[in-house]
């Protein structure tokens, strides 16, 4: 149930599942066994609950820099995430 740093400790609702990290591993994504995706900030001591929308337990999360094609078109500051449930689904964190 905890997700640890030095010497910080964030608190998520379960055990995590699949970690995302960037900017130096001080901020990124985290999603838990309970299909919820969080954001954690090293620097700000924050967590915040973003959703929890999958029916089972997520595998993966990346977050996406750029994707084109022909005229489709998914900006930056989205991420993706795959589950048991099998499916993929694509979140904005521009929300």
């Amino acid at each position: 149930m905890l997700f640890y740093s030095k010497p910080d400790v964030l608190l998520l609702d379960n055990s995590a599942s699949e970690v995302f990290l960037s900017n130096e591993g001080k901020e990124g994504l985290v999603s838990t066994i309970d299909c919820t995706i969080w954001y954690v900030n090293y620097d700000e001591n924050a967590t915040v609950r973003l959703v929890s929308s999958h029916f089972a337990p997520i595998n993966s999360i990346d977050v996406i820099t750029e994707y084109k094609n022909d005229s489709s078109y998914i900006k930056p500051n989205n991420y993706a995430t795959c589950s048991d449930d099998k499916t993929i689904r694509v979140w904005s964190l521009d929300n």
